[in-house]
């Protein structure tokens, strides 16, 4: 039974690499959410400053800076509208790395179930081998003291 476990532990190592590699990808997803999301929010400040620089050049009656705010705020607007399809995208990939995860994770705990169950199936089956073993050496010894007392006894006669 010793020489099945080796295949088994090398499986079961093989589960640990798939759930850390999926770990590491998720995490890598997750940073890429996070990331397109501070641009977005960084666009959305942009667009904000534009608006209120538009409002003070029209208040100041100064055409040139309305404009360049006025092109900013499109700008940043079409920044943000492809940042927001990347992100959708970003977003169906996250779930997926975290479906994925969820089933490696799975997978590999089931394994270090099995793992240790057939480790305690080895450890009591060496248990009850050095008991019988034990049993054996107890019941000669007396089979052999048993046959001497009567040697004796019978020499005594």
């Amino acid at each position: 039974m010793r020489t099945g476990m080796k295949p088994l532990q090398r499986l079961a190592s093989v589960y640990q690499l798939v759930e850390h590699r999926d770990a590491v990808e998720l995490q890598k997803t997750m940073a890429a959410v996070t990331e397109i999301a501070q641009a977005v929010n960084r666009q959305s400040a942009l667009i904000r400053s534009a608006i209120f620089d538009g409002r003070q050049a029209m208040m100041s009656g100064d055409p040139l800076d309305w404009l360049q705010a006025t092109a900013q705020k499109e700008i940043a607007g079409g920044k943000i509208e492809g940042l927001k399809r990347i992100q959708v995208e970003l977003d169906e990939r996250c779930n997926e790395a975290k479906e994925r995860h969820a089933s490696s994770r799975l997978r590999n705990d089931q394994m270090q179930r099995l793992l240790e169950a057939m480790r305690l199936q080895l450890r009591n089956e060496e248990e009850r081998r050095q008991q019988k073993a034990t049993d054996d050496r107890f019941l000669s010894r007396r089979q052999w003291s048993e046959k001497q007392k009567r040697k004796r006894s019978e020499a005594d006669r």
